[in-house]
């Protein structure tokens, strides 16, 4: 869990004030502050400015999907996903292409990949674009 609400009332801001200071809907710092909706990376950077403090103690918790730079962001999001996609994908609520193409990203963001790892993943990818006539 982020920390933006802690930050947010040590400064004595109220939502609309910090929405005034970083450019951002009222609304959405709500639903940050509730976990109804995840904080960007961007979104962190611009509270670190307005509150004063490390984008990292903003991000709290929810750091650990963004450290490291890109892949390790992307790592976290396909994570973090993991769960509610398989849940789609058992009541039918995902096509079968793109839980496939989600298996994709969570088995080559799930580990280091050799060369023959990632020329198996293009095959499947291809193969998954024949099968759906997009080739």
């Amino acid at each position: 869990m982020n920390n933006l609400k802690k930050y947010r009332e040590n400064a004595g801001l109220s939502q609309s004030e910090l929405s005034k200071l970083t450019g951002c809907a009222r609304s959405y710092i709500c639903e940050v502050e509730s976990g109804d909706q995840k904080m960007s990376l961007k979104l962190a950077e611009r509270m670190s400015k307005a509150l004063h403090q490390p984008a990292r103690a903003i991000l709290g918790g929810d750091v650990m999907k963004y450290s490291g730079g890109f892949p390790d962001a992307l790592k976290g999001l396909v994570q973090d996903s993991f769960d509610e996609v398989i849940e789609m994908q058992a009541s039918q609520k995902i096509s079968a292409r793109d839980f496939d193409l989600f298996m994709i990203c969570y088995w080559s963001v799930g580990e280091q990949l050799t060369d023959d790892d990632v020329e198996a993943l293009k095959v499947m990818a291809e193969t998954l674009k024949k099968a759906h006539g997009k080739e």
